[in-house]
């Protein structure tokens, strides 16, 4: 599949099982700062090459050449992150300067390092979204926990195995059938990217159904949350909730990126500068709500946006609201919290935008002095 904006993907279906052993690559989004080293997508035998990541110019990532030399071998190729032991973007082009080619830097002098660019993972999962979520590093801090809240909230075998096939069927996976059991389930859930909230959001259904009241006033489902943000800290959305969201946030034009996280994350230190809402609103999923506050950051945000497209008369804010009462309560959110930070935000904007009334204009005297004659007063 080819898309001039963000290069080239190539997406490849076994007919067969696949060889013992072999399995997807796991997939991360990538840190500014975390050096990578991109592969020879080919196999061949060339050394690979070294780069820091510098700026998310999205739908691409800039990245510097440390050590080696890019060449067309790469286009195509991973992007690797040692630390995490994942792939964290594609190579997709180098930046080539004709200047630089015709006027080698002398023996030592300084040298800028090249560039490269790289798709990342979100431009991947836009770009394909009918792929089943790339695997992820299986979690490690919280496992423990996450089998302790699960075996309060699905005490019964046919509500594990029930949970454990659907899972399965939404993340494109195997269901082990008869041989489901907790850890099945847990484990499938934190070894792929936005399983865990996957996870939730199939518990939750389970638990509607087979429970009278709504699943989100329950202590232990509070509990699974909050495990949950131990487990994966970074994703609170399923992939199919993120999708939704980024699809609306598309067309919405009234809201500044950078001003939304500053009044969301005013307390928040060195926060990364958002190219747009979808951008945004990742960051904002990241954090989780000061002490007090039952509203998490990312349906503030949400909310602030829906408020400023309905005061600029876009038709988006409905299905922006409707979208985050879906959403609130798989987060833990009762309906009155978000309707009274809705109403809380709807009069600050409206405060805020309220034009001062309406005064006399000073009176200002002017004396004109005559200058020599023929010209005009001063």
């Amino acid at each position: 599949m080819r898309a001039w904006y963000y290069g080239d993907l190539a997406v490849i279906e076994l007919d067969t099982e696949a060889p013992p052993g072999a399995e997807p690559a796991p997939f991360l989004t990538h840190r500014d700062g975390n050096e990578v080293v991109a592969q020879w997508a080919s196999g061949h035998a060339l050394p690979t090459l070294r780069a820091m990541p510098r700026v998310s110019a999205h739908p691409w990532i800039a990245l510097d050449v440390l050590g080696g030399t890019a060449a067309e071998g790469f286009s195509g190729g991973p992007l690797w992150d040692r630390a995490r032991q994942a792939v964290v973007g594609i190579v997709v082009a180098a930046h080539e300067s004709r200047a630089r080619e015709e006027r080698p830097v002398p023996a030592g002098q300084y040298a800028p390092p090249a560039a490269m660019y790289a798709i990342g993972l979100s431009s991947i999962e836009s770009e394909l979204p009918g792929l089943p979520p790339v695997a992820v590093p299986a979690a490690g801090r919280g496992r423990q926990q996450l089998l302790s809240a699960l075996e309060r909230l699905l005490p019964t075998r046919g509500e594990i195995m029930a949970c454990e096939e659907r899972l399965a069927w939404r993340l494109g996976r195997r269901s082990s059938g008869p041989a489901a059991d907790i850890e099945r389930l847990a484990g499938m859930a934190m070894g792929v990217r936005r399983g865990v909230p996957e996870l939730l959001n199939i518990v939750y259904e389970q638990l509607a159904e087979l429970r009278t009241g709504s699943p989100a006033t329950d202590p232990d489902w509070e509990r699974a949350l909050g495990v949950a943000r131990i487990v994966s800290p970074r994703e609170r959305l399923s992939s199919g909730q993120r999708r939704n969201l980024n699809a609306l946030l598309a067309e919405c034009r009234t809201t500044d990126p950078n001003a939304l996280v500053r009044a969301v994350l005013p307390y928040a230190d060195e926060v990364a500068r958002p190219c747009d809402l979808a951008d945004a609103t990742d960051i904002l999923e990241c954090y989780d709500p000061q002490p007090g506050q039952p509203m998490p950051p990312l349906l503030q945000g949400v909310i602030h946006i829906s408020v400023q497209e309905r005061a600029s008369g876009a038709y988006l804010a409905d299905d922006l609201d409707a979208w985050v009462r879906s959403t609130a309560p798989r987060l833990g959110v009762a309906p009155a919290a978000v309707a009274q930070f809705r109403a809380d935000v709807s009069a600050h904007a409206g405060a805020r935008g309220a034009r001062p009334p309406r005064t006399a204009p000073p009176r200002v005297q002017v004396e004109l002095l005559p200058v020599s004659t023929g010209h005009l007063f001063t």
